[in-house]
């Protein structure tokens, strides 16, 4: 028992660092944790599953990845907050709060998520509904978005809310430090743009034509940061092979 208090203690320990270290947010704070949580759980519920496989063998491509993963992050988020606003939680209140709340007070969070992630009809921003994306491997996906559900449920169980959140948070800050939605988001997308506008007409040659969805940088600024679900196809897979989401951001 006293192992497990101590590895559960360092866990934390190494998310509380993380968020405050890697992600620049007050790992003490309920709004900004939820927000990683966001991220943390679009990639291991979503991300990290067979839709990999999909994105390795081309039914996905880079801009497809980028138009979807933040809006699962976004609509995930919204799901989350709203959440709060149930329990009446003020994001401004400690993380420690959660640990006022019951695992059964999860319950009906989590299984909204869970419908909303596995639901077929559902429509991604590339067009297509899930089960057409998916076809035959919607089962496997929903069987890993239940096994990831019933992880973090259990975890909220066994070590209180708390502890989940902050280690999916940091999941979220570690795993996903390019995508939509992590707190270094914004320099990253103006250090690209600012490439963007600063390359050699030798630089540019070398690149495909630009599509006329990214020629008006200050709105191309706006919809990366605040909805880049909302890119067009070419704009998306442009941006993407361009370099977006491997700039290097700062530390």
């Amino acid at each position: 028992m006293l192992r497990k208090t101590l590895t559960s203690e360092l866990e934390e320990q190494v998310a509380v660092e993380s968020l405050r270290d890697r992600a620049g947010i007050d790992p003490d704070t309920l709004g900004p944790v939820t927000d990683l949580v966001a991220l943390g759980l679009a990639n291991s519920w979503w991300r990290n599953s067979c839709v990999e496989d999909w994105h390795a063998a081309g039914r996905l491509d880079n801009g497809d990845m980028l138009r979807i993963n933040s809006y699962t992050t976004q609509r995930i988020r919204q799901r989350l907050h709203g959440w709060l606003r149930e329990m009446r939680l003020n994001p401004l209140e400690t993380v420690g709060v959660l640990d006022d709340f019951g695992p059964e007070d999860f319950d009906p969070l989590l299984e909204r998520i869970y419908r909303w992630c596995v639901a077929p009809g559902r429509r991604l921003p590339t067009g297509p509904t899930l089960v057409e994306l998916a076809s035959s491997d919607l089962p496997a996906y929903a069987d890993h978005a239940d096994r990831a559900v019933g992880g973090f449920a259990e975890m909220i169980e066994d070590r209180g809310a708390r502890f989940a959140f902050l280690r999916a948070a940091a999941h979220g800050a570690l795993a996903c430090r390019r995508w939509w939605g992590h707190p270094k988001w914004p320099i990253l997308v103006d250090e690209f743009t600012d490439t963007l506008d600063d390359m050699r007409p030798e630089q540019r040659c070398v690149l495909p034509p630009e599509p006329a969805g990214v020629a008006d940088r200050s709105r191309l600024r706006e919809t990366l940061l605040e909805h880049p679900w909302q890119l067009d196809e070419e704009s998306a897979r442009w941006l993407t092979a361009t370099g977006l989401g491997h700039t290097p951001t700062s530390a």
